[in-house]
């Protein structure tokens, strides 16, 4: 297997201005768990010309790993995943400025391989085949060793997001591109001429489907790996089920195991479906309104980070809350008002597995442990 650098780490350069513990880490971009929930990876983007890729012990916060100092001309990774290698990982970048997947080493702090490029793709017919502009992956997820599914935005002005299935050995696509917002002309929709625009997506690998929800409410479950549309159907306020248009996702999460989708709102509600029972609405935790204000401290309401846990639901409110509930019956599991400190909305919640240890952070700092009351 080839292995070079690529241009992507910067030689003889050790970890410069960074912390050494999790905690205080500088805005960390992206984190994800490896080595079976025993360390957290982390992308941190110290300054404009200083991000490096860290690895930390999750029980201790301790770094792990020497830091991987990324060169200037490489953009800040915000989004990896781990290959069926624990010490590979696939990050999404740019080189001066072209979006591109790269496989990394960690151990040997080397890049693997050529990096990948997506290209957003314009099809007419068997004859034409056009390559436009480069995909900016904003999730990705490995289904089987096989299969990568790809959800991004296309560079450039007017781009709508796309949803891309790859082989991970001939980078042939599996399925897509499917345009995942944007004008719709399925019967299912309910409306074929509506706009949607942001969109969100997360993976189910065990179910073998992606689920996308877009701004306007609509959620949506493709298939893997054809992206064949197995789902449609649009989130409504359990206050009003009429009143949709006021119902805008925020953000998904998914429990595989229990084929649960969470989804956070802009209302402060967090609606929890089944996709064993025709993606049926089994529980919707609100947010008190009551409680929006302590003090001279104002909550906004608005989830902006999401994550499923056993039996657990966790939401991060772009205040800087972050509150627990149990699913079976929707009673309180836990709260963490926002820190003084860290200031800005929650923006990524990050569950170990079988421990009760949840972390999670802001876009400016480093990230914080909470433990959920397991029984």
């Amino acid at each position: 297997m080839a292995k070079s650098r690529n241009a992507l780490f910067r030689e003889g350069v050790e970890s410069l201005s960074f912390g050494d513990r999790l905690a205080n880490a500088r805005r960390i971009k992206a984190m994800i768990l490896i080595d079976g929930g025993r360390k957290v990876l982390t992308c941190e983007d110290g300054d404009s010309f200083v991000r490096r890729l860290a690895v930390y012990h999750a029980d201790t916060g301790k770094i792990a790993l020497r830091s991987l100092v990324l060169a200037k001309a490489v953009g800040t990774p915000e989004a990896m995943i781990v290959l069926h290698d624990p010490d590979r990982v696939l990050v999404a970048t740019d080189h001066s400025g072209e979006p591109m997947l790269q496989e990394v080493s960690l151990s040997e702090g080397l890049a693997i391989n050529d990096p990948i490029v997506i290209h957003e793709r314009f099809r007419l017919g068997v004859l034409w085949d056009w390559r436009l502009r480069r995909l900016k992956c904003q999730e990705m997820a490995v289904f089987d060793p096989r299969s990568l599914v790809l959800h991004g935005m296309p560079t450039g002005e007017w781009s709508r997001s796309q949803l891309v299935c790859l082989d991970l050995r001939s980078h042939d696509y599996l399925g897509g591109p499917i345009v995942v917002n944007g004008k719709f002309f399925d019967r299912r929709t309910a409306n074929s001429g509506e706009h949607e625009t942001n969109t969100f997506g997360v993976a189910m690998p065990r179910t073998g489907c992606f689920v996308t929800g877009s701004s306007e409410g609509w959620l949506r479950v493709w298939a893997v790996p054809d992206l064949s549309l197995m789902a449609v159907w649009r989130v409504v306020s359990s206050a009003d089920p009429e009143r949709t248009s006021e119902t805008v996702i925020r953000c998904l999460a998914g429990n595989d195991s229990l084929r649960l989708l969470g989804v956070g709102t802009s209302s402060g509600a967090v609606h929890i479906y089944s996709l064993a029972q025709d993606n049926r609405l089994i529980r919707t935790m609100h947010y008190d309104a009551t409680e929006a204000s302590h003090g001279s401290q104002h909550y906004s309401v608005a989830v902006t980070a999401l994550a499923l846990s056993g039996e657990f639901v966790m939401a991060g409110y772009e205040s800087g809350l972050l509150r627990a509930w149990r699913i079976s019956d929707g009673a309180p599991a836990g709260e963490v008002p926002p820190s003084r400190d860290d200031y800005g909305p929650i923006v990524q919640i990050l569950p170990v597995p079988e421990t009760g240890r949840v972390f999670y952070r802001t876009g400016w700092s480093g990230a914080r442990m909470f433990d959920l009351p397991i029984s």
